[in-house]
């Protein structure tokens, strides 16, 4: 075989992965959710560095892994700002109810707070999501 193959004897690099917690995996696989909001610090995780059509892991705590799709460029933004098309493609009906669920996640978060928006949709192979169950995660 002379296919070319960068990780031949090499560890291949693990797939960046986006979180997410209980109750999410039924509002991404049903369309509902196609964003999701991170706090952004200066020093904290690279989440906004995410590009156009890379592929990452979704892990969720219901138990699955899906293959995402980043859609657009992550947007950083103060969450008072967000506008009700944001607030509806992560899930949420209104600010409130999103500042509540932000709090849970993220103690002592505020609503001037600056956070991460990463805009993505779940990859399908002829129409069925790429899907993994995590036993153990």
């Amino acid at each position: 075989n002379n296919r070319p193959d960068a990780y031949r004897g090499e560890r291949r690099p693990a797939m960046r992965q986006l979180r997410f917690g209980k109750g999410a995996q039924k509002l991404v696989f049903s369309g509902k959710k196609k964003i999701t909001f991170r706090t952004y610090k200066e020093d904290g995780p690279d989440h906004y560095g995410f590009l156009i059509a890379d592929t990452v892991e979704g892990v969720f705590a219901d138990g699955m892994s899906v293959l995402l799709r980043i859609m657009a460029t992550p947007t950083i933004k103060h969450f008072g700002l967000l506008t009700g098309q944001e607030l509806a493609d992560n899930g949420y009906h209104d600010l409130d109810e999103a500042y509540c669920n932000m709090k849970v996640i993220y103690p002592g978060f505020t609503m001037e707070d600056t956070i991460v928006i990463i805009r993505f949709e779940v990859l399908k192979y002829e129409g069925v999501p790429v899907v993994q169950y995590n036993e153990e995660r």
